[in-house]
């Protein structure tokens, strides 16, 4: 099947390259820019074959944060679809965008938007062959830099190419894009030819790797391409690993007592209060019978988080179940924290709340979540509610799910559990 869509891809770049070269040689075709046709650009937007993303093509200006310059617009010949001076890709990610005649230099193409599968699929336009999940681009923007001059060049845009394109700064050129990705590629264990093809060989097994740690948060596409460019994430015998990574580990039933109570949290407020969210639950009721009934409330305090003051306002809380799963690993993606991966074990919770307009739960709801603990040691001094047993961090709500819980661990945020 790979083989199969390897194939197919290469033998539709080579036919759009002919199409192009034509329409070339033809001399005739009026362009969105009014010009001639030129030369050719032909290659995949790869995040995953990326359908529908939007290509375009740009003068390097090092004065410009993003390095991008003067337009320089797809000519008439380009395939599949013209949009303004940019073209838009097929399913497979494919384009081929001609340059205005007598274009040459170094140009900065970058592509936005268009749907990628979680599991490398080509989208068809509705949804993922084989059970992917699709996955939109968004905002997110992929790089590279090409030397424009000869009939064809080969272009494609990946994580490794945006890397490249940061990691060369300024000034940008086809020289230092080039001594970039060397760089980034060696790091990563593939080879140092930024025009080789990303649907094949060892550079399409490490782009889907990449593509899980990414997973389904296109937000975290530039926070990971920053992070491959700081050399901060690489890859040893083909197994990515991060510099960053943020550990920590599931509670274990040695971990706890029957006083081990539920999880606080406490956020500092503007105004110089504070705000304690609260999950009442016996940690041993879990490790025993694997379902504890409490109860789920917040209330104010006029000091700080590190310096509390009294108490303020109403106490409210609603009745909460919580259920203890398993210990699920956390594969190695970008944390909470895009920049980030992350490592080690995690319980799995999950948190029946009563509704409560107070609260703001319109509906008794189930969240599921994981929580991990802390590798770094915890002080055992006298806080709040007196020596905290253990302190660690839950999921991301909305984070790519893995075996239904929410998969990214959120370092922002600490909760410790409680003594009765």
């Amino acid at each position: 099947m790979q083989q199969h869509r390897r194939a197919a891809t290469a033998a539709a770049v080579a036919v759009l390259v002919a199409t192009g070269l034509a329409a070339c040689g033809g001399g005739g075709g009026s362009s969105a820019g009014g010009g001639s046709a030129g030369p050719v650009l032909s290659g995949q937007s790869y995040k995953g074959p990326t359908a529908g993303a939007t290509v375009c093509v740009w003068r390097i200006d090092d004065a410009q944060a993003d390095r991008r310059g003067a337009a320089v617009p797809a000519q008439a010949g380009s395939a599949p679809a013209l949009q303004g001076n940019c073209v838009v890709t097929r399913n497979d990610g494919s384009y081929s965008l001609v340059l205005p005649a007598g274009t040459s230099g170094d140009l900065l193409l970058d592509a936005t938007g268009g749907t990628y599968c979680s599991n490398e699929a080509v989208y068809d336009g509705s949804a993922c062959p084989g059970g992917g999940t699709s996955i939109a681009l968004g905002s997110a923007r992929l790089r590279t830099v090409v030397q424009a001059g000869g009939a064809s060049v080969s272009a494609p845009l990946t994580l490794l190419t945006t890397a490249a394109v940061t990691r060369a700064g300024a000034p940008l050129s086809w020289a230092s894009f080039g001594t970039a990705y060397a760089a980034v590629a060696t790091g990563v264990g593939v080879g140092s030819s930024p025009t080789a093809d990303p649907a094949s060989g060892a550079l399409a097994t490490l782009l889907a790797r990449l593509t899980a740690y990414v997973g389904g948060d296109a937000a975290t596409v530039a926070g990971t391409a920053d992070s491959l460019a700081a050399g901060q994430l690489t890859a040893s015998g083909g197994v990515l690993q991060s510099s960053q990574a943020f550990q920590c580990t599931a509670v274990q039933q040695a971990d706890v007592t029957a006083t081990t109570n539920g999880l606080v949290r406490c956020l500092d407020l503007p105004d110089g209060s504070s705000r304690y969210t609260f999950h009442y639950f016996s940690w041993d009721a879990l490790f025993t019978g694997g379902t504890s009934t409490d109860a789920y409330a917040q209330q104010s305090n006029l000091g700080t988080c590190a310096a509390p003051g009294p108490w303020v306002g109403d106490y409210v809380d609603t009745p909460l179940t919580v259920t203890l799963g398993g210990v699920q690993t956390l594969s190695l993606q970008a944390s909470a924290d895009p920049a980030r991966g992350q490592s080690g074990t995690a319980n799995q919770l999950s948190f029946t709340y009563t509704a409560s307009p107070a609260l703001g739960i319109a509906a008794t709801r189930t969240d599921a979540a994981l929580y991990c603990r802390s590798t770094a040691a915890t002080p055992a001094s006298a806080g709040l509610f007196g020596a905290v047993p253990f302190t660690g961090f839950l999921s991301q709500a909305g984070s790519p799910p893995v075996g239904g819980y929410p998969s990214r661990i959120d370092p922002a945020t600490s909760w410790s559990a409680m003594p009765n």
